[in-house]
């Protein structure tokens, strides 16, 4: 090679660029467009400057598959999540949302829980009257503290009436005792013996009773201090297995030093097995004599008025 001329191109590089064919113009491409599918033609001509201008003609949505990058700048990727603004801001109303809902659906469970209570001492009253039709019309017999099961060191002797009432509805720990309003397992509800204890019994017929619908039968019991620890302050250890109102008013209202078992007042079970709440002691429609209306302090301080001894 002389000195000062370009260099030879290799013969097989010149043959190569001989024959390959030439770039087709973008008349040819576009009459090409018309007779082959999109596909095949991205296939053909993909690698070629002209032909990748067609398409992303073509494809704009794709032209950066195929089109160089107009820019060496790196792109600003959005992956999908929240931020944590957006986290926070949802949280925020979740919030809000189960605060506006808590105060409704405790409401709601508190008033289920009334219900309950309520139809629990409704199948306790028909127990009542069961127990009558097979026992001459007398109500079953209560007495002093009792412990279930029966003969741990705190019981005592003498008849128990959720005993004599357990062909009719389960011994005293069933649920059938329980007030669901109350915060643990114990039995919630006592028998009016009031009455019977001032006239010198232990027991009462139904017969006794005048005042159908306004004599109290039963009750939630709301006195604190026939509850033990922790629920009370009674010097038992072990809850009684025969609640009765003979020594103190186990349905005590608050202006009695007692509280309320529901938010709408105390579950109380009448005579004709209606049950009713009450927020206080309501002379008009309630009654624990059953001929004179009458409060429990009241019958407490008049004395006998009956004295036909139980069988």
């Amino acid at each position: 090679m002389l000195a000062g001329q370009p260099p030879r191109e290799p013969e097989d590089a010149m043959k190569l660029r001989k024959n390959r064919p030439p770039e087709p113009d973008q008349a040819a491409l576009c009459a090409l467009w018309q007779d082959v599918q999109p596909w095949l033609l991205y296939e053909a001509l993909a690698n070629r400057p002209a032909a990748r201008e067609i398409l992303a003609l073509r494809f704009p949505e794709e032209q950066e598959g195929f089109m160089p990058a107009k820019s060496d700048q790196p792109r600003r990727v959005r992956h999908g999540g929240f931020s944590l603004i957006e986290l926070l801001v949802v949280i925020g109303v979740i919030g809000v949302l189960i605060a506006l809902l808590m105060p409704a659906l405790r409401v709601a469970r508190e008033s289920a829980n009334r219900t309950k209570c309520a139809a629990q001492l409704r199948q306790i009253g028909y127990a009542f009257n069961l127990y009558c039709n097979a026992n001459q019309g007398w109500l079953p017999a209560w007495s002093g503290w009792h412990t279930w099961p029966p003969g741990l060191p705190e019981d005592s002797d003498g008849p128990v009436w959720t005993i004599e009432l357990m062909p009719y509805i389960g011994n005293p720990d069933s649920p059938i005792y329980n007030c669901p309003s109350f915060p643990g397992h114990m039995r919630n509800y006592f028998i009016s013996a009031i009455w019977s204890s001032v006239n010198g019994r232990n027991a009462m017929k139904l017969t006794d009773v005048k005042l159908s619908s306004r004599f109290i039968l039963s009750g939630d019991i709301t006195q604190v201090g026939v509850y033990p620890y922790p629920y009370g302050t009674s010097q038992y250890t072990t809850a009684d297995a025969d609640y009765s109102d003979e020594g103190e008013p186990l349905l005590a209202f608050p202006a009695q030093g007692g509280f309320l078992m529901h938010r709408g007042g105390n579950n109380i079970l009448f005579d004709d097995t209606h049950v009713e709440a009450f927020a206080a002691f309501d002379p008009v429609h309630m009654s624990f004599d059953p001929t004179r209306a009458l409060s429990w302090q009241q019958v407490h301080d008049d004395g006998a008025d009956d004295p036909t001894p139980a069988p």
